[in-house]
């Protein structure tokens, strides 16, 4: 049965909800079964600090009862202690959690239907993820057999996949993921419609939007019941409790953002901009000295104020690399690639070409490599930066995926312009290359380590920033799955890694005088990079990656 709380009155009754009042619904709730919960939100948006909550809703493990609150002419905190008392089962509860504190309202005891799902398929391909065993033999099987599976770009995959593996195809489109509609079809063998969900900004609450509000909050508890069975089965339970907990700390960052210090951060970009200049400078003065005149533009117009004709001067766009890749070409450099996405073979500028080959011509491979740095770093981080700071709050805020890569790190950052904002401001509200109109959630766990860099990002007055890291983790962790002797005797001296690793690899740089516990303060820059090659075999990499790219 559906149940509708709301202060707006209709004139005739509704066969499909009943209308009760906020103590008629905390009544309900009291009788839910070991006071769990099944609970959803829908929105105006997605951006919580800018867009309204719709409604509320909450459903009994028994599913025989849905109730959905009208927020916008019910206080949501009538439910505050049952969202802080109860078990919440819930799908991709860090959005509600937010939406939560928006009302003062905090969620701590939880089970993330989503989160669950993607610690179950950790490391799996996303278009993988759920796919029962005969699927992944058979997807397997196409690629062994394809005599040109790695030739082939996405596109190409894809219809290949339809016209051979017809089942697997059919899979990947429409059973992968975890998604709330996938989980239904894998668990409950039940198809369950999001139709509605993007039609919700403009419907407002309406009947169907009513029905499909209340439908969200049926099948939770059947799905973590069978996600349950299968983390007992693997030991696996103590793993997801784990996680789900983390999922209100996770919301709590997005929703609180980083303090900026604008003026700061300007000044930032206008030395990030000088010092791209400079490089471009240096570029286009390489050009005119090796004297090809494909490359040269000379103008010999004479002026009344300047007698003297203008010099030559180079006329390759550096952000073109339809114009820089003969250029190199003619120096010596070999540009081709293979792209990392199509798989195909093509012309390429990454530094995973180029850097093999500096001995090609180092005095200019340096020269184009302190540009095309300092060009990343003023499209990176510049302008979009400030294009996010939200006016509501004065922060900046940016996304957080959990379990979103293969070896389980915390990730951030989205290039998905955040519509609601990007409007406010005025803005395009679609997905845009170009840094200055940027409107999206940008990254904040590997940002550059310069100073004026991390001194942008503060505490407002009357607060303290507290820096806090682990001493080595990942290190640490993979001295202690391997066993490795020589690794596990440096933490046990009480060694920091990646400085030993510098030590080790860097004998020309770094005196063997020098004590292991001095180098992070005298060659801060050779133990980051030495980071690479320590994690290069952890990761997948091998002999061929390790002389290529350090």
């Amino acid at each position: 049965m559906i149940y509708l709380v709301t202060a707006k009155q209709e004139l005739f009754p509704n066969e499909r909800y009943s209308i009760i009042d906020v103590k008629q619904s905390l009544k309900l709730l009291e009788g839910f079964t070991k006071h769990i919960v099944q609970f959803d939100t829908e929105t105006m948006g997605l951006d919580p600090h800018l867009d309204a909550a719709l409604t509320f809703q909450f459903g009994n493990i028994e599913e025989t009862i849905q109730i959905v609150v009208d927020v916008t002419t019910i206080d949501p905190r009538n439910y505050k202690e049952v969202l802080e008392t109860y078990f919440i089962i819930g799908q991709n509860l860090l959005f509600d959690c937010k939406v939560c504190f928006k009302f003062g309202i905090i969620i701590k005891r939880l089970w993330d239907c989503m989160v669950a799902e993607q610690l179950k398929y950790l490391g799996y391909p996303n278009f993988m993820v759920g796919a029962p065993k005969e699927i992944i033999m058979e997807y397997s099987r196409v690629v062994e057999e394809c005599d040109n599976w790695d030739d082939m770009n996405a596109k190409q995959r894809a219809a290949y996949l339809a016209a051979t593996a017809p089942v697997v195809s059919d899979f990947i489109k429409n059973d992968s993921g975890v998604g709330l509609k996938a989980l239904c079809k894998r668990y409950l063998n039940e198809y369950m419609s999001k139709e509605i969900r993007g039609q919700i900004i403009y419907r407002g609450l309406d009947t169907e939007v009513i029905e499909y509000a209340a439908g969200d909050v049926k099948p939770l508890y059947r799905i973590m019941q069978a996600q349950l069975a299968i983390f007992r089965q693997f030991n696996m339970v103590q793993a997801v409790k784990v996680e789900c907990e983390f999922v209100p700390c996770c919301a709590y960052y997005e929703w609180c953002g980083v303090h900026m210090n604008v003026e700061l951060w300007q000044e930032k970009m206008r030395k990030d901009r000088e010092k791209r200049d400079k490089a471009l400078s240096a570029l286009n003065d390489f050009v005119v000295a090796f004297g090809n005149s494909k490359f040269i533009e000379n103008d010999t117009q004479l002026d009344l104020f300047n007698p003297e004709p203008p010099k030559p001067k180079s006329n390759i766009n550096w952000n073109s690399p339809k114009q820089v890749i003969p250029f190199l070409t003619l120096l010596g450099f070999n540009c081709r690639g293979i792209d990392k996405k199509t798989k195909e073979e093509k012309d390429s500028l990454d530094a995973s070409v180029l850097a093999p080959q500096r001995h090609v011509n180092p005095e200019f491979y340096d020269i184009y490599l302190a540009y095309t740095e300092a060009q990343k770093v003023c499209s990176t981080y510049g302008q979009n930066y400030l294009n996010a700071i939200n006016p509501v709050t004065g922060r900046l805020h940016t996304t957080f995926r959990q379990l979103g890569t293969d070896t389980g790190r915390l990730a951030c950052g989205s290039q998905a312009q955040n519509t609601s904002l990007a409007k406010l401001k005025g803005l395009p509200q679609t997905k845009q290359k170009d840094p200055e109109k940027k409107c999206a959630y940008p990254q904040l766990q590997n940002l550059p380590a310069d100073e004026i860099t991390r001194a942008s990002f503060c505490s407002e007055k009357g607060h303290t920033w507290i820096s806090v890291d682990y001493c080595g983790q990942e290190s640490v962790l993979m001295a202690d799955f391997s066993q490795d002797q020589a690794m596990m005797d440096v933490f046990l001296k009480g060694e920091d890694m990646h400085s030993t690793v510098a030590y080790m690899i860097y004998p020309d740089e770094i005196s063997r005088e020098t004590p292991i516990k001095d180098i992070k303060k005298l060659h801060k820059h050779l133990r980051q990079e030495a980071k690479g090659p320590e994690f290069c075999f952890a990761y997948g990499g091998n002999d061929s990656t390790l002389v290529s790219q350090y």
